[in-house]
């Protein structure tokens, strides 16, 4: 129910994204008993790869956009609480039908419209996994919560905002700034409560390629809606990921 695809060159090790109009299904049919047989470990990978097309989208530096950000907020937390149904009983159809519709209209562009995405992390992450053939949403959930944190003094309003919608942390006496870090942490802590790696180290990955696919990744334009991303800032977040 989107215009995007991804294609994987296993010679060149690369994962690019395709995306255009004409890619959109004049109709899309979801049939949750499709799902029924994924196993556990993709079953959380996709499930990690919804809530990051929600993030994408949601953090980001245009003001002012609260219906968007309401929708956003609602499928996260719908995922959040439907995630256990699901890995505890494959075959919910309830459970499966609800985290399918969570999937598509986390991509279905809705909650980007009058808003420009971030989408920095997913360009990361697809050369990571293009390099070293690991879960696209393994990668996104090692990546995700490191971007955060780089990023958090440039928005620190919008991740107090998600730690207070989505994850029901009290402010107290908090800035935005602190209240926007225990947001992170809480977000980390659930990969790591659901099965998804939080550390390269987990998935076998050191600092060996780390330069190189900064490069690459900076090499392929500019990333980044709320931070343009240079070849530093990527490896950076790639080092501290480790």
């Amino acid at each position: 129910m989107n215009r995007n695809a991804v294609i994987t060159n296993d010679e060149t090790q690369e994962k690019l994204v395709v995306k255009n109009p004409v890619l959109f299904p004049d109709f899309s049919i979801l049939d949750p008993e499709n799902t029924f047989t994924v196993p556990k470990d993709h079953t959380v990978y996709g499930i990690v790869d919804m809530m990051a097309h929600v993030f994408e989208q949601y953090f980001h530096p245009v003001p002012e956009t609260p219906l968007q950000d309401r929708l956003a907020e609602s499928i996260m937390k719908t995922i959040i609480e439907y995630t256990p149904r699901v890995l505890e009983n494959p075959k919910d159809y309830d459970a499966r039908a609800t985290i399918m519709w969570c999937g598509t209209l986390a991509l279905n562009h809705l909650i980007e419209a009058g808003l420009t995405g971030d989408w920095a992390t997913h360009r990361m992450e697809l050369e990571l996994s293009g390099v070293y053939d690991i879960p696209h949403g393994a990668g996104l959930a090692i990546l995700f919560p490191q971007w955060m944190e780089y990023v958090l003094p440039l928005i620190p309003k919008k991740f107090a905002q998600f730690a207070e919608r989505v994850w029901d942390i009290p402010r107290g006496n908090r800035s935005d700034e602190d209240l926007g870090r225990a947001g992170i942490e809480r977000t980390r802590q659930w990969f790591r409560e659901i099965g998804a790696p939080t550390r390269l180290r987990e998935v076998g990955i050191g600092e060996e390629r780390l330069e190189e696919m900064a490069e690459r990744v900076a090499k392929r334009g500019p990333i980044g809606s709320v931070k343009v991303l240079t070849k530093e800032d990527i490896l950076t977040i790639y080092r501290r990921s480790l």
